[in-house]
């Protein structure tokens, strides 16, 4: 970042810059690999996320936050995805909200593992994947207990081995007295369940517990851990690509969904939570590819129509602004 010329903006929207600035010589890394998969339209338009960005704080400058980005939405961009994952989280978050208060469910986090295969295996292992866990939702045991649920697909890779651990995450809605009541399923039937629906008696792992924060944060990350696909060179970034471009890694079903689409139409705005802020100031800034940082182009004082638009605003409400056509969105929400 380069120096504040007499704080025009808030420490607050500085350290934001900074990060985005980390995350733009990460995206160098995408447009690198991604040159043979990426037509020249998808790559001009990678290049130039996040170039520009207009932050408000307020009169103190005490707060501040960015409210406008240019995006790609390109799913494999670090940019893009880091928006995605906070908004992802956010949603559930009022979705939970809403079914533990008002349908009083409680909600089971299950990780359904399988061994771990090569780079070749990857595509095929994972339609394998698919298959199983239609046959696991239908299974007496889990319809018995489910409300709803949510699927996300994740990869891992493990570079001594040179191999890939693809797993399925499902959170689950049940009853408040689940799991205190007969219904209650151990692991080792879940266990005995996924093998038989997989049709792989080697599984040896599936991770049970009562849901809590770090199963949401689980679920709202992107599919690839750290975005890991970006560390190991071409070879691993192209087994990544062809495993995940244009593929729905994440689900809702169920209630899950019904929430999700009274989320969509505004009927669970009363959750929200609103930023209590009063901005009065908008900042603008480039970031120069040279220098690896961005610029202060200038600040000012908004406007009505500005105040009224950045002032009120819900927490989740804050954001990256898309371009536009974008081939890949990356928000698979």
């Amino acid at each position: 970042m380069s120096k504040k010329s007499n704080k025009e903006y808030s420490e607050e929207v500085e350290k934001i810059l900074v990060k985005l600035s980390k995350k733009q010589i990460t995206k160098e890394k995408l447009i690198k690999l991604g040159l043979k998969h990426f037509t020249e339209k998808t790559l001009d338009r990678i290049l130039g996320c996040g170039n520009f960005v207009e932050s408000v704080s307020t009169t103190d400058l005490s707060k501040g936050k960015v409210v406008r980005a240019m995006r790609c939405k390109n799913r494999f961009c670090p940019i893009c995805l880091a928006t995605t994952s906070r908004k992802r989280g956010y949603i559930l978050g009022i979705v939970l909200q809403a079914l533990k208060e008002r349908l009083n469910y409680d909600f089971l986090f299950l990780t359904l593992t399988v061994p771990n295969v090569n780079g070749n295996q990857l595509l095929e292992e994972l339609q394998k994947q698919y298959k199983a866990i239609k046959r696991f939702v239908q299974r007496k045991e889990f319809k018995k207990i489910s409300k709803g649920y949510i699927r996300k697909t994740e990869i891992t890779y493990n570079e001594k081995r040179d191999d890939y651990h693809p797993h399925i995450h499902l959170l689950i809605a049940v009853d408040s007295n689940y799991f205190t009541r007969e219904n209650y399923v151990n692991q080792k039937v879940w266990l005995k369940i996924w093998r038989e629906c997989k049709k792989n008696k080697s599984i040896t792992q599936v991770h049970i517990t009562k849901a809590d924060s770090s199963s949401y944060r689980e679920l709202a990350k992107y599919e690839a851990k750290d975005l890991e696909y970006l560390n190991y060179g071409e070879k691993v970034f192209d087994v990544f690509y062809n495993a995940l471009h244009g593929r729905r890694c994440l689900t809702w079903n169920g209630c899950f969904q019904e929430y999700k689409k009274m989320y969509d139409n505004g009927e669970l705005d009363s959750l929200g939570v609103v930023d209590e802020n009063y901005y009065t100031k908008i900042s603008s800034f480039n970031y120069r590819f040279n220098d690896k940082k961005y610029t202060h182009n200038g600040t000012r004082l908004m406007n009505q129509e500005e105040l009224e638009k950045y002032n009120g605003m819900k927490i989740e409400d804050d954001n990256l602004e898309s371009g536009d056509g974008s081939e890949n969105p990356g928000d698979l929400l």
